[in-house]
């Protein structure tokens, strides 16, 4: 977010987590019935008498793992860091309405003084 004077840039923020939440829901669930498979074939190969299998499956269940939590992770970071951006941009439109609303009370004092 570059212009943060610009109407609608907060929204765009929230949008941008929205969204960044939206691909974690979305990997999650390309994930998960991977991942429910991989555990799966690994209970198949614990009954398997071969261990170079077992070995593979736990080292793809491991990196499957592995991945989602690191993707994860990721999208945590950028979201808290949207976040905190949005909280900055709130503070510093919050002084700037306060200093309209001083400007304001301003001419309205002046104003009424001029028509006495």
């Amino acid at each position: 977010m570059e212009n943060w004077d610009a109407p609608g840039c907060c929204m765009a923020v929230v949008e941008q987590i929205y969204q960044n939440w939206t691909v974690i829901a979305r990997e999650v669930r390309r994930l998960t019935p991977e991942n429910h498979l991989l555990q799966k074939e690994l209970g198949l190969a614990k009954t398997s008498t071969n261990e170079t299998e077992l070995s593979q499956i736990q080292m793809k269940l491991a990196k499957a793992q592995e991945t989602l939590q690191s993707r994860e992770a990721t999208h945590q970071v950028e979201a808290e860091h949207l976040k905190a951006e949005v909280g900055d941009k709130e503070s510093v439109l919050q002084a700037q309405i306060n200093l309209l609303k001083a400007e304001v009370a301003a001419v309205w004092t002046k104003l009424q003084v001029t028509n006495r």
